[in-house]
């Protein structure tokens, strides 16, 4: 079924971006620092692995809390389901999260929207200006890995 899944990531400023997610029925805007973890690269990872069928996680830090973004995939049904798991305190571990939305769908449906708005995200700041923001490099490799993947242009 398709939620209407929406991605947007924000231009970074001063190590910090924001991550928007929305469905036809739900959304969250979590505003990600750059630290302790490069979370556009942990993103993609996630993707990719979610587009081979295997559980993936990327962790965001808003400080204090944390949220996982847990894609897990059924391979009999075609689908991948995403979750978005709030962590009081930025401890990820443990039963302390909070789910805050989900949806499932299938690749085009799910990884997609997010492999778009990492695209976007690409297009709008250039790599040297996200480095100086996020402290990080863009991976603009991962991203490449994930366009081919998908079988996109």
């Amino acid at each position: 079924m398709d939620h209407g899944l929406r991605a947007r990531l924000t231009a970074p400023v001063g190590g910090w971006m924001t991550f928007e997610l929305r469905t036809l029925d739900d959304g969250r805007s979590i505003l990600v620092s750059y630290t302790p973890s490069d979370f556009l690269g942990e993103l993609l990872t996630a993707l990719i692995l979610a587009a081979s069928g295997v559980e993936g996680v990327a962790i965001a830090h808003s400080e204090p809390n944390a949220f996982a973004i847990r894609f897990t995939p059924d391979r009999e049904r075609g689908q991948i389901a995403l979750k978005v798991i709030e962590f009081p305190g930025g401890r990820t571990q443990g039963p302390d999260g909070e789910p805050r939305m989900g949806c499932i769908g299938d690749s085009e449906t799910i990884v997609v929207p997010l492999w778009r708005a990492v695209g976007r995200l690409g297009l709008e700041v250039r790599a040297e200006d996200y480095r100086r923001e996020m402290r990080w490099e863009f991976p603009a490799h991962k991203l490449a890995r994930l366009t081919d993947l998908l079988g996109k242009p």
